[in-house]
């Protein structure tokens, strides 16, 4: 197996000598059904700059995007031979196209998809391997802000070389209407009405079984809380979890299920909402950024921070607000925070330490470091 393997690496390295790079094609490996977040926003300026566009996927929900790109299912084509760069928004070791391509031969750019505020992959409790084994790649990421740079390097081993701090592409959406988000904009104001939104996201655990159960009285104080003040709570699920555990324990409050299906762009939602519910989604930032309010309810903060991913930060260098152990406390701490008008200053210095830019030029930054390093 191991032979075959390097006999196919090698025929695909000859191809890859012999089909000349042109640098103004780039390849596109999206993670999921669909671009989100930093890769969509790359994807749709490198469209307006005329960029040619491959697409590697094995979803078919992307052939809606081949009037304005190529899309392949194989490393092994001329077309993605011809890229000078991939840009991706997940680890290569999760993708089989990769199996027998040696990827030396052109720079990885991984947009990722957010700040991380737990622990991944070499800073992890595991310390697992984020690429795949005796590969040599020309690997960069991108970066926010210094600190974090400082956690990219330790999640993947990297020199600081590797990390340029561009700013996160998905900020610049905060900024205005685009297009491709006119629509969901349009489903969420119908939704919630003359009702202030408040979003409950929390992340994706490694563990199934280890979700919050909440009990008969926590539900009904959190009736009480959202007639108090006008609200009505928005549940986004992770996209990896596929049983809406909260959603169905939430929906005889009259919750809304904003999956990803439906709102594909969780920036529509983040700009919708008054309050912020999570417990380490690296979407707290993305609210950060628009100075709105936030609450950690980290229910299993112990045997997260001790068994499963642990965490980057102290979270309470992270969190503006208090970090909650009980649902009850949240239920508090939102009735303060709804009651309170919300300083712009309070949150100054966590701000700072996260975003470098205060701009919406941060998909220009990654474009033009995109083409520094097909040069």
């Amino acid at each position: 197996m191991r032979l075959f393997k390097l006999i196919r690496k090698k025929i695909n390295s000859i191809k890859q000598n012999i089909i000349k790079h042109e640098k103004n094609t780039w390849c596109f490996v999206p993670y999921g059904d669909d671009f989100t977040g930093n890769i969509k926003a790359v994807f749709e300026q490198a469209k307006k700059e005329n960029i040619k566009i491959v697409i590697l996927t094995n979803s078919k929900s992307f052939i809606k995007y081949r009037q304005c790109s190529i899309i392949i299912n194989t490393a092994n084509n001329k077309f993605f031979f011809k890229s000078s760069v991939i840009v991706c928004d997940q680890m290569l070791s999760i993708y089989r196209f990769f199996k027998y391509i040696d990827l030396k031969k052109k720079p990885i750019v991984n947009v990722w998809h957010g700040i991380p505020i737990k622990n991944m992959f070499r800073s992890s409790i595991q310390k697992s391997n984020p690429f795949l084994q005796d590969e040599d790649f020309n690997f960069h990421i991108i970066a926010s802000s210094e600190s974090d740079a400082v956690s990219m390097r330790k999640c993947f081993g990297i020199p600081e070389s590797k990390v340029h701090i561009t700013g996160l592409p998905r900020i610049d959406f905060l900024f205005s209407t685009f297009n491709c988000m006119q629509e969901e904009e349009k489903k969420i104001n119908w939704l919630t009405k003359n009702k202030k939104l408040i979003l409950f996201a929390p992340t994706w655990r490694d563990d199934n079984n280890s979700y919050y159960q909440f009990s008969d009285d926590e539900l009904i104080n959190l009736s009480h809380f959202l007639k108090k003040f006008n609200c009505i709570i928005g549940v986004r699920e992770h996209f990896h979890h596929k049983n809406n555990s909260y959603y169905s324990q939430l929906a005889p409050l009259g919750a809304l299920n904003l999956n990803n299906k439906d709102f594909n762009n969780i920036e529509v939602l983040l700009k919708k909402a008054s309050l912020l519910i999570t417990d380490y989604s690296s979407c707290y930032f993305d609210f950060l950024f628009l100075r709105k309010p936030c609450i950690s309810f980290s229910f299993d903060f112990a045997k997260y921070s001790t068994k499963e991913r642990g965490f980057l930060y102290d979270l309470h260098d992270v969190f503006e607000n208090k970090i909650c152990l009980t649902f009850q406390e949240v239920i508090n701490e939102a009735d303060n925070t709804m009651q309170k008008i919300i300083s712009k200053e309070d949150d100054c210095h966590i701000f700072n330490k996260f975003y470098k830019f205060n701009d919406n030029k941060n998909t220009d930054r990654v474009i033009s470091l995109i083409k520094k390093l097909t040069l």
